[in-house]
């Protein structure tokens, strides 16, 4: 998917290099970019396992790409580590959400968030 995916810019070298830089220690140093990208997939739809938590959790994790994105773009030098972990933190948030949106119209053939978009019915609909 990383490779293939038109929507997100992958350049999985550095992707690579970004995750070793913000993960030196740890047991996520022992991952790679994919590898890590994979079990934080995994664990979040095994933890979000019905509609409404996974459609919740997409809200949580489309605001949190935000604030990544806004906290790199606010940070003055683009090469410190705290840029580094936002760059990590929106491109694992974003490949995230494009699988995991994928899974949830694949399970629910609904686009996440549409229950939040109808408009609740009265008593005159």
């Amino acid at each position: 998917m990383l490779e293939r995916d038109p929507l997100i810019p992958n350049n999985l070298e550095r992707l690579e290099a970004l995750h070793a830089s913000v993960f030196r220690s740890g047991p996520a140093a022992g991952l790679g970019y994919e590898q890590h990208l994979l079990l934080q997939i995994q664990d979040d739809l095994l933890f979000h396992a019905t509609q409404e938590p996974l459609d919740a959790h997409l809200t949580q994790l489309s605001a949190t790409y935000r604030h990544a994105a806004a906290t790199y773009h606010a940070a003055t030098d683009k090469e410190g580590a705290e840029a580094g972990t936002a760059l990590w933190q929106m491109s694992s948030l974003a490949s995230r959400l494009r699988v995991e949106s994928w899974v949830y119209r694949s399970r629910y053939d609904a686009r996440p968030g549409a229950s939040r978009l109808r408009r609740p019915r009265t008593s005159g609909d």
